[in-house]
């Protein structure tokens, strides 16, 4: 395993090498799979159902998945079993390693329980979604 891209003492990819390496491919084959990052509509779960089905089952509280933006009349739906997820703070830019150069950029969003945007329905779940740039030449 000490070949594979993110691969440390456990698989730990940086942003970058999730967007350049394993998200470029996604683009590219949507049909791409790679053992360690399942393809999972993480909407249709409740955040708790998540660590189940990863393919890294350890104490580690991070997992990783490959999952598709449900589009809503035109806005991306973030809705999943039992709340919503909603994006807080900036987006932040993922850049090239060795050229610095923009290539995707990371959002966190917080899982909110029920319908509405109450304190008292936030929960301590917290997603990293990295996605990557599609330029159109």
């Amino acid at each position: 395993m000490d070949s594979l891209v993110g691969y440390r003492y456990t698989f730990q990819p940086t942003p970058e090498e999730l967007v350049s390496h394993y998200l470029k491919k996604k683009a590219r084959d949507p049909a791409f799979t790679f053992p360690l990052i399942r393809d999972v509509d993480i909407y249709k779960y409740h955040p708790c159902e998540l660590p189940g089905l990863s393919s890294i089952q350890s104490d580690e509280q991070v997992w990783y998945f490959f999952s598709t933006l449900a589009k809503s009349g035109g806005r991306v739906s973030r809705k999943a079993k039992g709340g919503f997820w909603k994006i807080t703070g900036k987006d932040r830019v993922v850049k090239a390693k060795h050229s610095n150069n923009p290539i995707g950029f990371k959002k966190t969003l917080v899982f909110y329980q029920g319908s509405n945007l109450g304190k008292q329905n936030r929960t301590n779940w917290v997603m990293h979604e990295a996605l990557k740039l599609l330029f159109v030449a």
